[in-house]
């Protein structure tokens, strides 16, 4: 997992030769890096690339997060032999969930993409309580009462009015996904609670009716 990018070297190099030229490297080149090494599973780059964007002050984006949180699912995804596994994903848990922070903490848009891809990094470390408060803060559903809205959002402030309390809370809560729904199902199928499962099935498939949750 350390090994460098094939390309790596190649990338710095283009980098340096925008600054000697110069110019400045604009997020977007920073982004097409970002995807290559994505696509490869190649989380330590990313987070090196992720870092130098922090130095030079470049502006992120969800993009620039979600690129980064794509390498994690992907190394994920390849082999890992067994005496490291449980060690990577820890690691790679705790990265994740650093992302998530420092989105917030910067009021970084959360997006469904991005939430879906955090959902299946903490799914491998079968952490139900960050599971189950991501997905009560990102999608408004408490999988102890799925039938409901969470108490905390009853009597959640308008669009555009925030409070200390919500700092830390995505500003619009997202669309309760396919793949969200899928991947909360393997979660709860992994660590073993089929009656929580059914539930959750049961109930997230049927949609929730529309109202004013300040009304409840």
């Amino acid at each position: 997992p350390r090994a460098p990018h094939v390309h790596e070297v190649r990338y710095q190099t283009i980098i340096n030769n925008i600054r000697e030229g110069g110019y400045s490297a604009e997020a977007e080149d920073y982004h097409f890096i970002l995807e290559q090494f994505a696509a490869v599973g190649h989380y330590v780059g990313a987070l090196q690339v992720l870092q130098e964007m922090s130095h030079l002050r470049i502006h992120k984006t969800h993009k620039t997060y979600g690129l980064c949180l794509m390498a994690l699912c992907h190394r994920l995804q390849l082999p890992i032999q067994e005496a490291d596994k449980e060690r990577m994903v820890q690691a790679m848990t705790k990265i994740c969930l650093k992302l998530v922070n420092e989105m917030w903490a910067d009021k970084i848009p959360v997006t469904s993409y991005n939430v879906d891809l955090t959902l299946r990094v903490l799914k491998e470390t079968l952490d139900y309580d960050a599971f189950q408060k991501l997905v009560r803060m990102t999608y408004s559903i408490d999988l102890s009462y799925p039938d409901r809205p969470p108490l905390e959002f009853w009597d959640r402030p308008p669009p555009g009015e925030t409070s200390a309390s919500d700092i830390r809370s995505p500003p619009i809560q997202q669309t309760f996904s396919t793949s969200a729904l899928n991947t909360t199902l393997d979660f709860l199928g992994r660590i073993g609670n089929i009656s929580k499962l059914v539930q959750a099935f049961e109930v997230l498939t049927t949609p929730l009716p529309s109202h004013n949750t300040s009304s409840l």
